[in-house]
């Protein structure tokens, strides 16, 4: 079996973006004129089709992608692959390497006529970026991010337990017979990111088949499995009757959080005061720093409202879009505050004290 060089060569390099890739197993499958390469691990699977000139007798092996890696960078054109008994002959030229097939079989991706939405690639990328933020602190694998997709809106959350991201996207096209609730995990998602950056195309095609979510990007197919959660009922995180709405300058509130981070380098929580038609901005340590800072909001506060925050989730929200405006919903210093900039809202616990 020949395989040239330039067809290994791009599935290779759109795998070594996925996280920890090295140590996985490439299946190259020929049948004929339909040749692939497949690689699976467990929630993830990959497919490459490529065709060649010539035509071939069946053939199917197993070997590492960090030694499949090495060697097709290291060739000129294109390598030969021999099966003898238990074993993999790989030939170019003089070189010869020699592995063991101890791998256990693995089925392949089937790709079948199933139900899909077309969306924004580029909006897709925004709401995810905008949720990941939120899942940093997270290293569990079985924690990600949450799509819905119902009517003609893809809502994405995610959590890890002290605030809430939540984008809206509208969907070009909903193929989908009915509301499907989709969790992806975190290394799945900057994947999905990173394909659809090297693609640049205008819109995207999410196919949905038997729990695994699958991207076709010309002749390279991605498909991820749906991973094992404690499901949140999102619809209820607040109601808008119960909240004061008040509108603040976005800039206006990172410079002067800004400001106040420079007496320190670790400044855990922030103290805002809302009164009349001004926000008032307090830190203190306990011991002998203080720093406070002022300016106009858009509301008349009759009543003082103070709340405590986490200084860094909030400036986490602060810096992810270049806005000018944001809303702020707030209702009692025990209770979550709302952010939100038209489609991408923030959730955030306060620290009670």
């Amino acid at each position: 079996m020949i395989i040239y060089k330039k067809n290994i060569l791009v599935f290779l390099n759109i795998l070594s973006n996925f996280p920890k890739i090295e140590e996985e197993t490439v299946l190259i499958k020929v049948n004929k004129k339909k040749k692939y390469f497949f690689l699976n691990n467990n929630l993830n699977s990959f497919l490459f089709f490529y065709k060649n000139r010539e035509e071939e007798t069946s053939c199917l092996f197993y070997i590492k992608y960090k030694i499949l890696y090495n060697l097709i960078k290291n060739i000129d054109k294109k390598i030969e692959i021999l099966k003898v008994n238990k074993k993999i002959l790989i030939k170019n030229n003089s070189f010869l390497l020699s592995t063991y097939l101890n791998v256990k079989k693995k089925k392949t991706l089937e790709i079948r006529n199933c139900n899909y939405i077309l969306l924004k690639s580029k909006k897709l990328v925004e709401c995810i970026k905008f949720c990941l933020p939120t899942l940093k602190l997270i290293n569990n694998r079985n924690l990600g991010l949450n799509f819905v997709f119902k009517n003609k809106i893809l809502k994405t959350y995610s959590s890890d337990g002290f605030r809430i991201s939540k984008a809206l996207i509208k969907i070009k096209k909903n193929k989908l017979s009915k509301t499907l609730s989709f969790n992806l995990n975190k290394k799945s998602v900057l994947f999905i990111v990173k394909l659809i950056e090297i693609s640049k195309k205008k819109y995207l095609k999410l196919f949905f088949d038997n729990g695994k979510i699958m991207i076709i990007i010309n002749n390279f197919v991605y498909a991820s499995s749906e991973i094992s959660y404690i499901k949140h009922d999102y619809s209820l995180l607040y109601d808008k009757k119960k909240y004061k709405k008040i509108k603040i300058n976005r800039i206006y509130l990172l410079k002067s959080l800004m400001k106040i981070s420079s007496i320190s380098d670790e400044i855990n929580n922030i103290d805002l005061c809302f009164y009349k038609n001004n926000i008032y901005l307090n830190y203190n340590n306990g011991s002998s720093d203080k720093a406070t800072d002022h300016f106009k909001i858009r509301a008349k506060i009759k009543k003082k409202l103070k709340i405590r925050l986490n200084f860094q989730f909030l400036i986490d929200f602060l810096k992810l879009k270049n806005y000018k405006n944001l809303s702020l919903y707030i209702r009692k210093r025990n209770k979550k505050v709302i952010l939100r900039f038209k489609k991408f809202i923030y959730f955030l616990m306060p620290i009670v004290y």
